[in-house]
């Protein structure tokens, strides 16, 4: 290993370095967008969820005459 130090220059180095470097930063200024989209994503089918799942119960509810009973406030109404 000591014989061959002397033979590797820093400039050998540097072009992958930086190339490496580049590569990252373009990787992250991709991925943090994409990563802020999805969780927005993830918010909307989750309330979408939440919807249905209110819906299947008042639909349940009427079939079978039952009042309905809600312990929790529309988030619709309170936006």
């Amino acid at each position: 290993m000591k014989l061959a130090a002397p033979l590797v220059q820093p400039v050998d180095v540097m072009a992958g370095l930086m190339q490496a470097l580049i590569t990252t930063a373009v990787g992250l200024a991709v991925a943090a967008p994409c990563y802020v989209a999805f969780n927005f994503l993830v918010g909307k089918v989750e309330k979408i969820v939440i919807d249905m799942e209110r819906s299947s119960s008042d639909i349940i509810a009427f079939l079978s005459g039952t009042p309905i009973v809600r312990d929790e406030p529309d988030s619709e109404k309170d936006v």
